[in-house]
């Protein structure tokens, strides 16, 4: 190992770069080289710009004397412990095309190579500090980057604990990915609902460890900062969406907001939280196909709200009747916005890309968006009202970011709202809303806020109905509508969204204390056996799906002494695989009921 002369950082031998601090290795400078004022990193005597932090050298920094920092820097390699970085996993087309991820789709990337930057001057934002990371050797990239944040650069074999380590000792605002999956790897998980190849996320890059599977179901699964990933080498298409820190569009004239014709009711309730009365009516697919929406989008929307298929096999976008319809709605070569246009969608795959393609969210953002929010695998949402998981993501983000967060805090919180629902109905996470709270990703910066709404992060998101939207609580009549009681629980005001999420939820269960009981295939009609409510479960399934399916999977898991079963069952349709879940109790009760987006 080789000590950076500059930060005292431990070394790979073949590195000419200090990790942390970007100095040169082997170069034990001189008594010209400069000594950053904002930091305290000796500097080579040709840089500009501090390697540690940014800060133009030479240049006066108010109320920071030497050594001390008024700018938060990577940490050295020896300040934290060395955590396993789990594989990039991305779902793979069944065709055996090109893995899909989160990335630049057909953007090309610059050439690779050349020597490691120094980076540009750093900007602080309302004195707070944005951690951008960037991969090592992307000269613009990093230059650009500079004057948004403070440059964190990494390869790809070691890019989440590199991140991780400079979280624990620095304490970022938030975290800004730069690059594709392919660039700067999506650390990914297993899937519990046996669905997808494996749950890619960007939650841990806003961790200071990454947590087991005990770990993330008994709580301990959000990001302590908020996170954003912009899914480009392009510097010049960076600099657009960075750019858009405070600009994002504050209004639904125009606005764009598409359903499955099937989740009519759901959608509505969604809308009806998010845009005001004048705003976007609903288009519902059938009877509206992608030559409506793409009339529509001639009007460059500055505000859309989808809520239809995805699949993992091509960039298109689906409706669906619940009667065998699924028309086409969006594909990429359509997608026209307005410039720093915010798109939320609860597509399945909505965020999931494939290298060297283009894809729906990619020309979302070249086409000016500055925050585009989606699910890199499988989306769940109800069938009818109330709204609940992927519905609530898209609700969340609005209603946040109207009330003066940023995207990544609005995204953050949303999903915190959505946690804490089940921990106050004493229920332990479902491997769907596990999924939910992992797979939807920001892209964007994370900094990007509303124009002309005053700054706020200590707004907190509540959610619609005691079991987070579920048939049973959410039912008109008990206590008001449904929108009613979705507008009341979202209009809630507490605590931080960010920060304090991994303390408060420590110790509400000790890891170990949730665990998977068993797996299996069964008969449709072996659920009697199985489950008291066996025949009404049969007839529940098969309304949601709208066929018979031949068997059902079966995932049988407890946290403390509660335990629940997820049934989930699927059916070919020619777009995809459509897919249906029920979280039943010991005894067979129904507690949520989700269908794949």
């Amino acid at each position: 190992m080789t000590a950076c002369p500059s930060c005292l950082a431990s070394c790979s031998p073949g590195d000419v770069f200090c990790d942390a601090c970007g100095r040169r290795l082997g170069d034990r400078g001189t008594t010209s080289d400069p000594t950053c004022t904002a930091c305290g990193v000796r500097n080579h005597a040709d840089d500009v710009f501090c390697c540690g932090c940014g800060a133009r050298l030479g240049a006066p920094v108010a109320n920071a004397p030497t050594g001390q920092a008024a700018v938060a820097r990577p940490a050295p390699a020896t300040t934290a412990a060395r955590v396993s970085t789990p594989a990039a996993v991305v779902p793979a087309r069944a065709s055996g095309g090109h893995p899909s991820g989160a990335g630049a789709g057909a953007l090309p990337p610059p050439a690779r190579g050349g020597t490691r930057p120094t980076g540009g001057p750093a900007v602080s934002h309302d004195a707070t500090t944005t951690l951008v990371v960037v991969p090592r050797g992307q000269r613009e990239l990093a230059r650009v980057a500079g004057s948004f944040g403070v440059v964190l650069e990494v390869s790809p074999d070691d890019a989440l604990e590199s991140v991780q380590r400079s979280i624990a000792k620095s304490r970022p605002s938030a975290v800004c990915l730069v690059g594709a999956p392919w660039d700067l790897p999506m650390p990914g998980v297993a899937d519990p609902t046996g669905k997808d190849e494996g749950v890619p996320t960007d939650n841990f890059y806003g961790m200071t460890s990454t947590p087991s599977e005990d770990e993330r179901f008994v709580g301990r699964i959000l990001p302590e900062v908020p996170v954003g990933r912009v899914p480009t080498t392009d510097a010049n298409l960076l600099r657009q969406i960075l750019a858009a820190e405070s600009a994002l569009v504050p209004r639904w004239t125009p606005g764009i907001a598409v359903s499955a014709s099937t989740w009519r009711g759901a959608s509505e309730a969604v809308l009806e939280c998010i845009a005001p009365r004048g705003g976007p009516r609903l288009m519902l697919a059938p009877p509206r196909h992608e030559g409506d929406v793409a009339e529509s989008m001639g009007e460059q929307p500055g505000r859309l709200y989808f809520n239809v298929h995805g699949t993992d096999q091509e960039p298109m976008w689906v409706g669906d009747d619940g009667r065998g319809a699924y028309p086409a709605v969006v594909r990429p070569k359509h997608v026209r916005v307005a410039s720093r246009a915010i798109v939320a969608s609860e597509a399945c795959y909505g965020a999931a890309l494939f290298e060297g393609e283009e894809a729906i969210s990619t020309a979302f953002l070249a086409g000016g968006a500055g925050c585009f929010v989606g699910s890199t695998i499988i989306a769940w949402g109800p069938a009818a009202a109330p709204p609940s998981l992927a519905d609530l993501i898209v609700v969340g983000l609005y209603r946040g970011l109207d009330m003066g967060m940023s995207a990544g805090e609005a995204l953050l919180a949303a999903k915190r709202a959505l946690l804490e629902a089940a921990e106050e109905d004493g229920e332990p996470l479902s491997p769907q809303l596990h999924n939910t709270l992992l797979s939807f990703v920001l892209y964007g910066s994370p900094n990007a806020r509303v124009e002309g709404v005053a700054r706020s992060s200590g707004a907190k998101l509540a959610m619609p109905g005691g079991r987070r939207g579920s048939a049973k609580a959410g039912a008109v009549g008990a206590g008001g509508s449904v929108l009613d009681q979705t507008r009341a629980r979202l209009a809630g005001i507490g605590r931080s969204t960010v920060g304090d999420a991994r303390e408060r939820l420590r110790g509400r269960l000790a890891p170990g204390d949730w665990q998977a009981l068993s797996r299996g295939r069964l008969q449709l009609a072996e659920l009697s056996t199985q489950f008291r409510s066996g025949a009404q479960l049969e007839q529940r399934i098969q309304h949601l799906l709208g066929v018979a399916p031949k068997g059902v999977e079966v995932f049988r898991y407890r946290a403390s002494t509660v335990g629940r079963a997820s049934i989930s069952a699927a059916e070919k349709t020619p777009w995809g695989t459509k897919h249906v879940a029920i979280v039943v109790d010991d005894d067979g009760e129904e507690i949520d009921a989700w269908v794949s987006r």
